[in-house]
Formats: structure tokens, sequence, C-alpha cells
């Protein structure tokens, strides 16, 4: 079986003429070079330096070798440089899972940092709520979760995962500008009990959330519309559809849109990046710093 020892005396020998000269390049004595070489022709079966009175000769075998040899050094420096990048972060893979709005909003410059960062690293992304985010990060199927947790629905992880908090979001009461509450100092949630309501579906987060807010209030929202998606529930608003009550991520300044804070329930929602404490990978940390510079920075 061939040795690397063996192989790199053989190139050296071959690139500098003489066991001496690739001795001094390698480190070695010239008997030492010698006796890798004697070592590599038993392995071969054959011949690779002719020896004469003034110095050797490489066989064509040897400069053949030789030839081969360069080209998988080279591949085996190149595997090296792989294994020390995985270690500091050069290389390897961070697997990013995030919800639909931070995904449109704050993610996209996530990704546009680490890559800059760390070009020679691969990043994944999926999408999902908070449950099957925290699934994937229990499975293993994801490093970095970005999640998001109602004040008045708390949330309780299982054992095993560290939490972050990223940052904290007001919730905003939106309705139609031509809304004859819209604008009003006095505003007050309760002045909405007989609106319809727009909200995502029953039994989501944001749903409960609504129903709790409204509680504190004395009455329950009258849910007419439902969607998932804030563009959506915007829409429907812009429209004169309904009333509803959105996170600042899922919010998007409109003409036809009045939003006021609902500062009585701040903070109305907080974006947390959750990991196992376990995971070891390299990138992790890259990615928990590029979370917090972005959402510091939204």
């Amino acid at each position: 079986m061939v040795n690397i020892t063996q192989l790199r005396a053989l190139c050296e020998v071959v690139r500098e003429g003489s066991f001496a000269a690739a001795g001094r390049r390698l480190g070695y004595t010239a008997s030492a070079i010698s006796q890798q070489i004697a070592g590599l022709e038993r392995a071969a079966g054959a011949v690779l330096f002719e020896r004469e009175a003034h110095g050797i000769r490489a066989t064509t075998a040897a400069r053949y070798v030789a030839a081969q040899g360069e080209e998988l050094l080279m591949r085996l420096d190149d595997f090296d440089s792989l294994l020390t990048g995985l270690a500091d972060g050069a290389h390897g893979r961070l697997r990013l899972g995030s919800f639909p709005t931070a995904n449109r909003t704050i993610i996209p410059r996530v990704v546009a940092s680490a890559m800059a960062e760390h070009p020679a690293a691969d990043l994944e992304l999926s999408e999902g709520n908070t449950g099957y985010l925290v699934t994937a990060v229990v499975e293993g199927h994801v490093d970095l979760a970005v999640v998001h947790v109602y004040a008045l629905v708390p949330e309780h992880w299982p054992s095993g995962l560290t939490s972050i908090e990223l940052a904290t979001e007001d919730l905003l009461l939106v309705m139609p500008v031509e809304h004859p509450r819209a604008g009003a100092e006095d505003l007050r949630l309760g002045d909405l009990r007989d609106d319809r309501w727009i909200s995502s579906q029953s039994e989501t987060a944001s749903s409960r959330c609504l129903r709790r807010i409204c509680a504190t209030q004395g009455f329950v929202p009258t849910v007419a519309f439902r969607s998932d998606d804030y563009s959506v529930v915007q829409g429907l608003v812009r429209a004169g559809a309904g009333v509803a009550i959105v996170p600042e991520l899922g919010h998007t300044p409109d003409a036809g849109v009045f939003s006021v804070p609902l500062r009585e329930f701040t903070p109305g929602r907080q974006i947390l990046a959750l990991h196992r404490t376990a995971n070891s990978n390299p990138l992790l940390p890259n990615g928990i710093d590029a979370l917090r510079r972005a959402f510091a920075d939204r």
C-alpha cells in the first residue's frame, strides 16, 4: 500500500533530481528519502530510479507515477483545506428556517450577509410556522430557526433547545382610512366590538392572540374573513371588508389603511432564534450574528 510520505518523496525526487535535494525540501535526510523510494519501488514492483555513479535517473515509470501523484497531492491539499474550513466555518452547511413574514422582510438580508462572509459555505432556507420549525430543529433538520411568540400566547420549548431574543414587535390595529374611528384621538379597541374582523386561521397563535386581546375589552370578535397571509389581510382591510390586528413585520404602509400601535399590549410579539444547545456546527454562531444584525437594522 502506497503512503502519502512515499508519494511526496517520489514527486520531490523527480522534481529536484536527487535524494539530497528532495530531502532538504521535505525536511528529511537523503538516506530517509532513499528508504521511502525503496519502499515505493517494492510496492509498485518496478524500478523507479536508476542508480548511476554520480546520481540517479528517473525512469519512465517514475515520471508517470509522479505526474499522477502531483494531481493526487493537490487534491489532498484541497481536502485538508476543506477539513480546516469545516472547523473554522469557511466551509460547511447552515440550515436556516423561518416564518413567512420574516422570510419576506428580514431573512433576505441574512442570506446576503452570510453568502458574502462565507462564500464557500452552503446555506439552506426552509419556511414554516413555529410548530413546524421547532420540530425541525429538535429532529436535526434545521440548525437555526427564527420563530415568533405572542406575549398573550406563551410557548414552552422542548428541553435541549436554546432561545435567543432577536426583536420585539408592536401589534398594530389596522382599518380602512374611511372607517369612522380612523385617526380618532380617543380610539379604543372596545369601539370596534361591532365591526367585522379579519384574522388568521382559527387555531393559530395570531388568532388566539386576537381573541385574548378582545376578551380584555369585554367582547368576542366577529371574524368574517381568514387568511394567514398578511398582505391578503391588509388587502381586505383596504377594501373595507373589516378591521384587523397585525404585527409590525406583517404590515406594509398603505395610503388606504390606517394603523395605530396597541401600546397597552407591548411587546405584542417576540422574535426568537432557536437552536439545539448541543449543535456544534461552526457556522451556527455566524448565523446568529447575522440574524442579530439584520433584526437590529430592520
